[in-house]
């Protein structure tokens, strides 16, 4: 019986001390936008105007992702916003089946995981093509 009292607060500081899959899959997602825009930030043939908007869409992930911890709903929905803004500029300057380009399906691929995550269900189905949530996660955690 000691041995069982004595493990409990164990488990249970390890719980307390580990990360939601949540927090794990926005920062993963972080992760794949700030090397996807590092990369847009640096070509010469993106415009102006889209290198601002890129800067804000990263300012915008970095505030949800920070912003999860106090208002998960509000900050799961904020990362889908910016990733979704991410889409239209990124798919004009990346060649589909690059790196960056697979970097960037695989966010996509974790958003309804991260509105589910936060309970916000059936708000962002999962397209037919979308890349397997275990896969994106490897792409992206392979991005760090």
């Amino acid at each position: 019986m000691n041995r069982i009292l004595w493990a409990a607060p164990i488990a249970l500081a390890a719980c307390a001390t580990a990360p939601s899959q949540l927090a794990t899959d926005a920062a993963l997602i972080q992760t794949g936008v700030a090397v996807v825009a590092a990369t847009l930030q640096a070509e010469p043939g993106v415009s102006a105007a889209d290198k601002a908007t890129i800067t804000g869409i990263v300012t915008a992930v970095n505030v949800a992702v920070a912003g999860l911890p106090t208002d998960g709903k509000a900050s799961a929905s904020a990362i889908v916003s910016a990733v979704q803004r991410l889409q239209p500029i990124a798919a004009v300057y990346l060649r589909p089946g690059t790196q960056l380009a697979i970097a960037l399906d695989a966010a996509v691929a974790l958003l309804p995981v991260v509105l589910q995550a936060a309970g916000i269900v059936g708000a962002h189905p999962v397209a037919a093509h979308a890349m397997p949530v275990g896969m994106a996660r490897g792409v992206l955690a392979g991005m760090k």
